[in-house]
């Protein structure tokens, strides 16, 4: 069950908590009393992006783990929309602020050198761009939807 909403979580974490789970595809179940949810929370779960990956029927694949060694808990996911696009999410497990990216060629789907359109999943802007790179707060994650080349 979603415990986004329930004890003392922040919204970084709540964005990593459904984030996680969507990527997963698990059912949504949400396990808080929606009449007294933060606004903020309420646009976490309401995110159309992770929304339209969860509910993707063409494409029951969860993400999977990418650039991941066993060795520590993987923090670059992506997985596939049924209309090609792909989701990235990346995940800050630490508690500090920290600078993460990742590269194409090392999402599925991608190739090295090029640039693709991206949009950010959390605030929606789009951008053309050669990597995947942000500083994220603690336990925080970010995600992109990952599009054609520009």
């Amino acid at each position: 069950m979603l415990e986004v909403g329930n004890g003392n979580v922040t919204i970084p974490e709540a964005r990593s908590h459904f984030a996680l789970w969507v990527a997963m595809k698990s059912p949504l179940l949400i396990g808080t009393d929606l009449e007294r949810l933060d606004k903020g929370l309420v646009q976490v779960l309401a995110n159309q992006y992770l929304l339209e990956f969860s509910q993707d029927g063409t494409v029951g694949e969860s993400a999977t783990p990418i650039m991941w060694d066993w060795t520590r808990r993987p923090e670059f996911w992506a997985g596939r929309y049924g209309d090609g696009r792909r989701l990235v999410l990346v995940v800050n497990y630490a508690e500090g602020d920290r600078r993460m990216g990742v590269s194409w060629g090392e999402v599925p789907g991608t190739t090295a050198g090029r640039r693709y359109r991206v949009t950010d999943v959390w605030t929606g802007a789009v951008a053309c761009v050669g990597r995947l790179e942000r500083v994220l707060m603690g336990h925080d994650t970010a995600g992109w939807v990952v599009g054609g080349e520009c």
